[in-house]
């Protein structure tokens, strides 16, 4: 019983502090550094235009977060939500083999999003967060 209530106490504070960093970035947006495989490369990795892709989704604009990052916005979220129900609930709603290969899906997924996005031709160049 105690850990499900710390499991619950764990939920509320990281929700409490994506709330935190989601105003920060409406507010200061400098508190946020840029993007450090951007800076070196100049090429866009999977997660750049995330933070972005949150506060518009956070602002209910859905066209302008699927832009700064549709795999985030289609994918890592919905991931994200599953595994948050299945810790809150101590239930597993998708197999742990299945677990293991949503993993290496998503690891998939992330490196062709990555090639996809960095290619300078329409319709490619649309995935890049600009």
């Amino acid at each position: 019983m105690v850990l499900r209530n710390q499991k619950h106490v764990l939920l509320a504070g990281g929700s409490v502090l994506l709330l935190c960093f989601a105003w920060l970035y409406t507010h200061y947006r400098q508190f946020f550094p840029p993007c450090m495989f951007h800076q070196l490369t100049g090429l866009h990795c999977p997660g750049c235009g995330a933070t972005r892709a949150l506060y518009a989704l956070l602002h209910l604009d859905l066209a302008r977060a699927l832009h700064m990052n549709a795999l985030f916005i289609l994918v890592g979220l919905p991931v994200l939500a599953i595994l948050g129900l299945e810790m809150m609930q101590e239930k597993l709603y998708v197999s742990a083999r299945a677990h293991k290969w949503m993993a290496y899906g998503y690891l998939i997924l992330a490196v062709l999003f990555t090639i996809a996005r960095n290619i300078p031709l329409p319709p490619f160049s649309l995935l890049a967060p600009y």
